[in-house]
């Protein structure tokens, strides 16, 4: 009887440890973001036009593809469901996408600020992306 409670509390302890949800610092993210400026936000030390990578706790992305500004969504083409983005009007763009992690949502942003669209920095956020997936072992949902 000893022996089976002792498997039972020890079974009980492993399924505890596995539905804890994931925060946004659990993630591992792309190394060049190695200065944690706040809860899911990093920054690449004194990198030039602030390459920002940020991960964020949500369950509403219903206005993300709506903006006063001359923001712009499309599809990278490359990774399905992982989008760049530019908003001229704040000089940012880069590329964004969803996914969801034990059941808690999470949008994931790689940004770089420069005044004009740029390939090189859109190449670049992208790749920051399909790291941080390969890291987490994560693939990008449906956004909307």
């Amino acid at each position: 009887m000893m022996k089976k409670a002792i498997i039972i509390l020890i079974a009980l302890l492993l399924t505890t440890g596995v539905v804890v949800a994931k925060d946004v610092t659990d993630f591992k993210i792309p190394v060049e973001f190695s200065e944690n400026t706040s809860d899911g936000v990093y920054i690449v030390p004194n990198g030039d036009d602030n390459p920002t990578f940020i991960v964020l706790k949500t369950d509403d992305t219903s206005d993300i593809d709506t903006n006063e500004t001359g923001y712009r969504i499309y599809p990278t083409g490359e990774t399905e469901n992982t989008y760049y983005y530019v908003d001229e009007e704040l000089g940012e763009q880069g590329c964004v996408e969803q996914i969801e992690v034990d059941g808690d949502k999470f949008l994931v942003f790689s940004t770089y600020s420069k005044g004009v669209e740029d390939p090189a920095y859109l190449g670049a956020a992208l790749l920051s992306i399909q790291d941080f997936n390969s890291n987490n072992n994560v693939e990008p949902i449906k956004i909307f």
